[in-house]
């Protein structure tokens, strides 16, 4: 929410659910009456975000709901595209996911974050949704393999004789002070056979670029155009491609192959990468590119 002369602009969210799209956009509002810019700013919404098959709040055949960014459907009701507001114009999806250029980057996908027995599943977290992510990862990963682009797993791990105080006493805050601990089963990469020319990639932050080798090992395989996808999509998915992007990588934010757990949190993330990072598209979109080309000729 921002404040500006008076008015006040609330991010917001268009769902239509029969057509399956989701629009974010700015609903203008007044400090003494806040619901009735809302309710009266939904004409403007609707011809904003390009929809034509609403035009006024009163139209109900196409069952739309206008709501606060901090009340979004739940994961199990996501719609199954997302539909971005902006005008894109850098290079196209085809372009991006070329296999000349792009690399496929699984932030965290270790047992401790995934496991039914791992460490956040023991304290409580629903792992359905991540289970469901790492399910749609693995079917990009194949078809990656398959074109010989390149994929990169990051690996986070701590080490209690080199972790700084402040990350100490942060993951004593949250509660997840065990959380993959270097050389422990907790931090091993959950259930995925790696290519043999895969690649591991060691990180102790959020961002995978962060003192890791990663921006040497993507420049020696000359990729410029990062596929993020893993967990959390709020946290250290997002890190990574904040990284990657001030580094000059164009990013694109898999909807379908990244999660976190909250519903709220994981629609926040995408609208983020929307809007800051790059594109935002679903695995199913690049396996339909990747599906009509023939692997590149390999170097003897």
């Amino acid at each position: 929410m921002g404040i500006d002369g008076g008015r006040t602009f609330t991010d917001g969210v268009l769902i239509d659910d029969r057509s399956g799209r989701i629009h974010y956009a700015k609903v203008l509002t007044t400090p003494s009456d806040p619901t009735a810019g809302v309710s009266n700013g939904i004409e403007k919404i609707l011809a904003a975000t390009g929809n034509t098959m609403a035009r006024s709040r009163q139209d109900e055949s196409a069952d739309c709901r206008l709501r606060n960014s901090s009340f979004l459907p739940g994961r199990g009701h996501m719609p199954a595209t997302y539909t971005s507001p902006f005008i894109d114009n850098g290079p196209s999806l085809e372009g991006r996911v070329s296999p000349s250029r792009a690399a496929v980057i699984v932030v965290d996908i270790q047992n401790d974050m995934c496991h039914p027995e791992g460490a956040l599943a023991k304290m409580g977290t629903d792992m359905r949704p991540i289970l469901d992510t790492v399910a749609n990862i693995k079917v990009l990963v194949d078809e990656a393999h398959r074109l010989s682009i390149p994929v990169i797993f990051t690996q986070l791990t701590f080490d209690e004789l080199t972790m700084p105080p402040a990350v100490r006493q942060q993951r004593e805050k949250n509660g997840d002070r065990e959380l993959c601990i270097k050389g422990t089963w907790g931090a091993d990469i959950f259930e995925f056979e790696q290519g043999p020319n895969d690649r591991i990639v060691e990180k102790h932050r959020y961002d995978a670029f962060f003192e890791t080798e990663l921006d040497m090992v993507l420049k020696s395989l000359e990729r410029d155009s990062l596929i993020i996808t893993g967990i959390a999509s709020n946290v250290c998915a997002q890190a990574t491609g904040i990284g990657g992007y001030q580094r000059g990588y164009y990013v694109t934010f898999l909807a379908d192959c990244t999660s976190t757990y909250s519903d709220k949190a994981h629609q926040e993330a995408l609208a983020y990468a929307d809007r800051f990072l790059g594109k935002v598209a679903d695995s199913s979109e690049i396996l339909e590119i990747w599906r009509e080309m023939e692997p590149l000729p390999q170097e003897v």
